[in-house]
């Protein structure tokens, strides 16, 4: 028997409460938070199989087998990935490839270690041309198709500079292609689907597998409120304190110590669901501003649209995805980022984690599409802005 990704469709409130007690309990690996009217992916082991049916039957529960041998397609895919990164001249190695780009690039990219990991690997920031912008990308390991996609993005920037001087007279770009290099290294050569860091907690939590932090809920702004896991065997563990890990803490403090630089705007990438969404995460109240932060990423998802023809859906992270709290997005927001962004890329969870290489390049497009737009609509609206105020001054 092999381990199946299996997807589930909640149709009432009954169902929704019965497999959201399921997702608390931590036994199975869910894809995604169980929504009304949606289905949810979750990844079922041969000795879960009996347990979960079970489960799904006493509440009328409908699953279905939407992939039956879940490793079969991860070593496919991973042979197709290498026969892609062999046809591709660019590097998708985002360990060595910031080192690359320094050396090609001296007088437009600087790599900076901002810190290093629980394992000790080091966290490196790419700091690309001039202005006032600040992107981070690949919190959760086992989504490949994040680090892929920015390492893409710094591609277009750093090769196509003259075509982005439109950009690069406004704005610096921060790149942390791999916030989680414990957990992404992990997935990539042990467990494909590992989410976490690889914090250890003691012999006996790790003998069960229990290891590891979600990154993505430790950050310091309504930390382990809702949508947040307190047991370290939760896939959504927040940690013992904010900011208790090395990775978080090097965002944090490297922020912090630059407080010179305008930070304008902060992109987080994430898989799967095609989402561009807004904070907060933690509740259904929204940012004062958040009209503006929401006619902005309308502008760039019209862009991201328009290059293959996806749909992504815009909206808070509360209203869109589920409720989660202590999140990088909402945390750039608090300390004043004007327009803070979690974006879900490809798919909307037919291949989900497993998104197949021959997708890389459109994914990286069309949301390569939509930043830049988001970008120059801001930059435009500014340079507008100052003018009517010299205008004014000059009336004056």
């Amino acid at each position: 028997m092999a381990s199946q990704l299996m997807s589930v469709m909640v149709e009432t409130e009954d169902q929704l409460k019965a497999l959201m007690r399921l997702y608390d309990k931590e036994d199975f690996d869910f894809w995604g938070s169980p929504s009304m009217n949606e289905s949810t992916n979750v990844l079922v082991t041969p000795d879960q199989r009996m347990k979960f049916t079970k489960y799904l039957d006493s509440f009328r529960l409908k699953g279905q087998v939407v992939i039956d041998d879940i490793y079969r397609v991860v070593r496919n895919q991973q042979k197709n990935l290498v026969k892609f990164k062999q046809a591709n001249e660019m590097s998708w190695d985002a360990y060595h490839y910031p080192e690359t780009l320094q050396s090609r690039y001296r007088n437009l990219v600087e790599v900076i270690t901002i810190g290093y990991s629980y394992e000790e690997m080091p966290l490196q920031m790419l700091k690309i041309s001039t202005g006032n912008s600040e992107q981070k990308f690949g919190i959760h390991a086992r989504e490949w198709i994040s680090p892929a996609v920015a390492t893409y993005i710094i591609n277009e920037l750093v090769q196509n500079a003259s075509i982005n001087d439109d950009l690069f007279d406004t704005y610096d770009f921060y790149i942390l292609p791999i916030i989680n290099p414990d957990g992404y290294r992990h997935s990539c050569n042990y467990n494909r689907f590992w989410r976490k860091s690889r914090r250890s907690f003691s012999f006996l939590t790790d003998l069960v597998g229990c290891r590891g932090i979600d990154l993505n809920r430790n950050f310091a702004f309504h930390w382990k409120e809702w949508g947040a896991g307190f047991s370290p065997c939760s896939m959504i563990y927040a940690g013992s304190s904010a900011f208790s890990e090395p990775e978080t803490r090097a965002i944090r403090d490297f922020v912090k110590t630059h407080s010179e630089i305008n930070w304008k705007f902060y992109f987080s990438l994430h898989s799967f669901g095609q989402k561009w969404m807004t904070p907060w995460g933690y509740t259904k109240e929204r940012p004062q501003d958040y009209d503006e932060m929401l006619r902005v990423a309308n502008i760039g998802n019209d862009a991201l649209y328009a290059v293959h023809g996806t749909k992504y859906r815009v909206g808070s992270i509360r209203e869109t995805l589920y409720t989660a709290s202590g999140t990088s997005s909402d945390w750039f927001k608090s300390i004043g980022v004007d327009y803070s962004y979690a974006i879900e890329l490809r798919d909307y969870g037919l291949f989900g984690f497993l998104l197949p290489a021959y997708q890389i390049i459109p994914t990286s497009e069309e949301v390569w599409a939509g930043i830049r737009a988001s970008l120059l609509d801001v930059r435009a609206n500014e340079i507008i802005q100052r003018l009517t105020k010299i205008n004014r001054l000059s009336y004056d």
